[in-house]
């Protein structure tokens, strides 16, 4: 039987974002505030699958190697485990913008993958991220439980695209608002 997914942004919504540049090493990868325990609460309280799905134009830039891409992934998920929450699998696009491949966001393949490789209804699936991208590629493969990250940050959104997500403070705010939703609160 297929069940939903907390889809989940890597960078600005699990780590600290690089302004103008990229987290290639444990070294530039710092937790956000709650992060961990926040993962563990959706662990505790949702029967849903936690899967990341991140760009990493990095790896088709030629600055870092995919398995580097993945071994920083094998440690941030042990991180996470260590506090007792899991990430379910992690999905990534490796590609520059210009390739225009179907996997990077706002397109919705990674959303697509994941859906078939974990068996996930994407109509019973949430997303938390932190760029309207992630809301368009969401929306896109049929997720219409959106929630932004907004970590104080001026949101650039034309206001008539603000009904597609609710604008949320952290993934601890927004892991709330899931749970609480799944138990029709």
């Amino acid at each position: 039987m297929k069940t939903g997914a907390i889809f989940l942004d890597r960078d600005g919504v699990i780590n600290d974002a690089v302004p103008g540049g990229y987290v290639l090493t444990r070294a530039q990868f710092r937790f956000l505030p709650r992060v961990r325990n926040a993962l563990a609460f959706l662990d505790k309280n949702s029967e849903r699958r936690i899967v990341v799905v991140t760009n990493q134009s990095p790896i088709g830039r030629g600055m870092v190697l995919r398995g580097q891409v993945d071994a920083l992934h094998a440690w941030m998920i042990g991180q996470i485990e260590d506090y007792s929450g899991r990430i379910d699998g992690v999905f990534v696009c490796p590609h520059k913008p210009a390739d225009g491949c179907i996997c990077r966001k706002p397109q919705p393949g990674l959303f697509m993958q994941a859906a078939h490789k974990l068996n996930v209804d994407l109509s019973q699936s949430a997303v938390v991220c932190d760029t309207l991208s992630d809301i368009l590629a969401a929306r896109a493969a049929g997720i219409t439980e959106c929630y932004r990250v907004c970590c104080g940050l001026p949101l650039e959104d034309p206001p008539a695209q603000a009904h597609l997500y609710t604008l949320v403070g952290t993934l601890a705010e927004a892991a709330v608002a899931i749970v609480a939703g799944e138990r029709g609160e």
